[in-house]
C-alpha cells in the first residue's frame, strides 16, 4: 500500500466525522450570531484541522480536498452563504487561509522555532544553514540547504520541506529575521494571505 493511500484512508473518517458536527449544528447559524459561530468554528473546527496536519506536507492537492470540503462546509455555515456560492471570497472575507496554507504556516512555525533553538533538536538537526564560499550576500539572508533526494516520498520529510523554495526559502527576509515567534506568525499569516488572495 503506498503511503498516498494510506493517509487518503487515515484521513476520510476524520473529515467524515466533522461533516457530521457541522451538520448537526448547521441550524445553530441562522440564531448564533456570525461572531458566535465564527469561534465556535476556531474552537471545534479550525483546532481539529490542524492537528498534526503537518504530516501532509506536499501531497498531492487531491489527498487533502477532502479537509478542504469542511472548511469550505464551515466557512459558507458562518457566513451563511449558498451551497454553491464561490468559496475564495468567503475564506477572504473571514481571513481563514486553506488547509494546504495552514500545513505550510504550521511547517514554517516549526522552522522558526528550530532555527532560534526552541523547536526539537532532532529537528533542528536536519536543517542546515545555507552557505556560499564565494561569500555572497545569500550567505546572511538566513536561507537553508536543500538536501537533494531522489525518492518522491524523501520529497515530504522535514528535512526537504522546510527550506524548500515553496516554503522557508521564499519568505521574505523580514519575515525570516522575525525578532519573536508572534511576530512571526503574524508577519507570516499576513503573507500567506497576500499570496493566496492579493495577488
Amino acid at each position: 500500500m503506498t503511503q498516498n493511500c494510506l493517509m487518503k484512508i487515515t484521513w476520510s473518517p476524520y473529515a467524515k466525522l466533522h461533516f457530521t458536527i457541522l451538520k448537526t449544528y448547521q441550524g445553530f447559524g441562522l440564531v448564533w450570531q456570525r461572531k458566535c459561530v465564527n469561534s465556535w468554528y476556531m474552537l471545534f473546527i479550525s483546532s481539529k484541522l490542524d492537528f498534526n496536519n503537518g504530516i501532509l506536507v506536499n501531497l498531492p492537492a487531491k489527498h487533502i480536498q477532502r479537509l478542504q470540503s469542511v472548511q469550505n462546509y464551515a466557512a459558507r455555515l458562518v457566513m451563511q452563504a449558498r451551497k454553491y456560492d464561490h468559496i475564495t471570497p468567503i475564506l477572504q472575507k473571514l481571513h481563514w487561509l486553506p488547509v494546504h496554507a495552514r500545513i505550510q504556516f504550521k511547517i514554517l512555525v516549526m522552522t522558526y522555532k528550530c532555527q532560534n533553538n526552541a523547536g526539537p533538536k532532532y529537528l533542528s538537526d536536519l536543517l542546515v544553514p545555507y552557505e556560499n564560499h564565494w561569500n555572497l550576500r545569500s550567505n546572511h539572508k538566513n536561507l537553508l540547504t536543500v538536501p537533494r533526494v531522489k525518492l518522491q516520498m524523501a520529497f515530504r520529510s522535514f528535512a526537504v520541506a522546510a527550506p524548500t523554495l515553496t516554503l522557508w526559502n521564499k519568505l521574505p527576509l523580514d519575515v525570516r529575521q522575525s525578532k519573536s515567534i508572534d511576530i512571526f506568525k503574524s508577519k507570516l499569516k499576513t503573507f500567506l494571505y497576500a499570496d493566496l488572495f492579493l495577488k
